[in-house]
């Protein structure tokens, strides 16, 4: 790939979606970052919402449903997409609450096993 054509990414989104992603995400994931697609918003807001999906099957696997106590949760972009695809609203890394929600999660996962 020439440099001039080469963006930065987070390392993180690319090793999570390498190491735990199907093939299908996998090849979701490039065709989105592709150039012509990457700087749309809905793209960035699917590519959010995929990794997402990734980490929250393979990582943290908290099934909570996006709740109120998120004060992005009425304007949530990411809650919008997955509403509009029929996808589960699960609470995800970005919302200001995931980490005391996730301990809180963690704690009752552990209390239940």
């Amino acid at each position: 790939m020439p440099l001039g054509k080469y963006y930065p990414l987070f390392l993180e989104e690319l090793f999570i979606v390498n190491l735990y992603g199907s093939d299908e995400e996998v090849k979701l994931f490039y065709h989105l970052m592709e150039p012509d697609n990457r700087n749309k918003t809905e793209n960035i807001v699917a590519l959010a919402t995929l990794i997402e999906e990734i980490k929250r099957k393979n990582l943290t696997k908290m099934t909570w449903y996006c709740c109120s106590r998120c004060e992005n949760f009425k304007l949530c972009r990411i809650n919008w997409h997955r509403g509009e695809r029929n996808l589960e609203r699960n609470c995800c890394t970005y919302c200001q609450n995931f980490e005391k929600c996730y301990e809180i999660y963690k704690k009752l996962d552990k209390e239940k096993s």
